[in-house]
């Protein structure tokens, strides 16, 4: 730069990315940068020379580019506190250094106000100073007297975060790694894909075995002689003291069926090694299911299909995250007498948006699963009552595709193995009006459903969901002779403390009473019971 003078800024960034000699600098307001310049292969920094007068009166003067400089103020003269903002290389201890030729203060400080961390280190306390070598020690001694920090206690890295304090008797910054190493040691940003993977990934999974097997559900809720009633329709009505127990309304689950249902669920989940996350989800599942066939041996059984949209928003200590993906699975369901099991398989994707304190990053994850429940109905007062103990078992896998965060850490990860086991009793009513209320509770218990995750070399806490228990209400309906709907509510204590909502609507395809002549079944579901031929028009 020729001599002269220079007045830099008073709005806007100017930046210097060379020496400047002989000039003097007014500095009245705006940003004031000292950046870097690679040309043929050299790095150049921003600087002063020591003939360069530099006159600050406001504004703020920043190191921060990324990377770690030493910049000469030459001839600095304070007539306003200084603010001045700082790059950190904790890895290395290094950050930007600054130096002066002669100092005047006019009584006013230099306030770091800022602290940019570019590397992490898991060193419990260190210390850096931020002036650097070859200046005379009054100006050396004079400098660090005036500098303070101003900025905040704790220093967010891209991975963890730290206390900071300056001590001008030192001339020496104080950095220490906050917490013990567990989830309080981090900076939150970089847990988005494991908060995530958890409340995202597994929890999907394990509403979409739910809504897997809601229809057997629904379908052991009616007592054994309306499900005999129902599979042998159209043949004969059996009469037990003098009790017509045929029931047009259950012959729905007989014939080929579409469902659909919507969901929403309200939750906080206190992680085990991680944060306490805000959870919505919400989304609908919809499907489709076969006839019911007889399977031989006393057994009966049908199959279906169901695809979902599944969508949720966490949200915890500065960070949130929206997700919105699908599901597509199989079932398939047989029952004996009062017994009854299901198996399930399914596959799903997600897109996730996390929004942290260094922008917005995208990430995407694959799931997919397998379970099976299995249960058995005891019948009191003649069904009017029943108490059904059931088991659902399951195995999750969620993986989440590695990718680099808003911060530029990659991020990546072995997949989450998960296997939830959950028993649990319902308690039914068949009431005269044909409205089935029920009620439930069961425990769920997750077992290697830890995260592991890297944030460049460093392995993230674990997370995984604590065991909770899940109980609720619910009420079943059926309107003539081709739809059942239900509606539900749950509460979740313990490792999830919320509330669940869901409703559904199921509805037979097809004729509900094939047309045919009057027919007599030699296959009584009782003995003692007398045989009746029903003829089409029989309601």
């Amino acid at each position: 730069m020729a001599d002269g003078t220079t007045d830099a800024p008073t709005t806007g960034v100017i930046e210097f990315n060379n020496e400047v000699k002989n000039n003097t600098v007014n500095m009245y307001n705006g940003v004031l940068k000292f950046g870097t310049n690679t040309q043929d292969d050299i790095s150049y920094s921003g600087t002063f020379a020591d003939s360069v007068n530099f006159n600050y009166q406001g504004g703020i003067l920043t190191l921060q580019n990324g990377g770690i400089n030493s910049a000469n103020l030459g001839n600095l003269t304070l007539n306003n506190n200084m603010d001045l903002r700082l790059d950190a290389d904790l890895a290395a201890l290094k950050m930007d250094t600054i130096t002066a030729n002669s100092f005047t203060s006019n009584g006013n400080n230099i306030n770091i106000s800022n602290i940019n961390v570019l590397s992490a280190t898991n060193q419990k306390s260190f210390s850096i100073s931020p002036l650097g070598e070859g200046m005379d020690s009054g100006v050396k001694d004079a400098l660090a007297g005036a500098i303070q920090y101003t900025g905040s206690d704790i220093t967010y890295g891209s991975i963890y975060k730290y206390t900071a304090s300056y001590d001008p008797t030192t001339a020496m910054f104080n950095f220490g790694l906050v917490g013990g190493g567990g989830y309080d040691s981090f900076n939150p940003s970089v847990l988005a894909a494991p908060v995530a993977a958890q409340l995202g990934g597994y929890l999907n999974q394990l509403n979409a075995y739910d809504n897997a097997f809601r229809n057997m559900d629904m379908y052991m809720l009616m007592t054994k002689e309306q499900r005999q009633a129902m599979k042998y329709c159209n043949k004969y009505a059996s009469i037990a003291n003098n009790n017509i127990v045929f029931d047009p309304t259950v012959n729905q689950y007989e014939n080929k069926a579409g469902w659909f249902r919507p969901y929403g669920t309200f939750e906080n989940v206190s992680l085990n090694n991680g944060p306490k996350v805000s959870n919505v989800a919400y989304g609908t599942y919809f499907g489709a299911e076969s006839e019911l066939y007889e399977l031989g041996q006393g057994w009966d059984g049908m199959w279906g299909v169901y695809a979902g949209y599944n969508g949720s928003h966490q949200a915890y200590d500065g960070v949130s995250i929206y997700q919105n993906g699908g599901t597509l699975g199989a079932v398939g369901m047989a029952y004996k007498g009062n017994f009854f099991t299901g198996l399930t398989l399914n596959v799903g994707a997600n897109a996730g948006e996390a929004n942290t304190m260094f922008g917005h990053e995208d990430f995407a994850m694959l799931m997919t699963g397998v379970a099976s429940k299995t249960g058995y109905n005891y019948e009191l007062a003649d069904g009017k009552f029943i108490i059904q103990p059931n088991f659902l078992m399951s195995y999750s896998l969620v993986n989440t595709f590695d990718y680099r965060n808003a911060a530029g850490v990659k991020i990546d990860s072995d997949p989450l193995h998960a296997i939830q086991l959950e028993p649990g009793i319902k308690f039914i009513g068949n009431l005269p009006n044909g409205w089935q209320p029920y009620a439930g509770v069961s425990v769920v218990w997750n077992i290697m459903d830890r995260t592991h995750f890297n944030a460049n070399d460093v392995s993230l806490p674990n997370l995984s969901i604590n065991p909770f228990v899940k109980y609720g209400v619910g009420v079943r309906k059926s309107w003539g002779e081709r739809f059942t709907g239900f509606f539900q509510t749950y509460i979740t204590n313990g490792g999830r403390n919320g509330v669940g909502l869901q409703a559904g609507l199921r509805w037979t395809l097809g004729k509900t009473q094939p047309s045919g002549t009057n027919k007599v079944s030699s296959n009584l579901p009782e003995k003692n019971e007398t045989k009746l031929t029903l003829n089409n028009n029989l309601i």
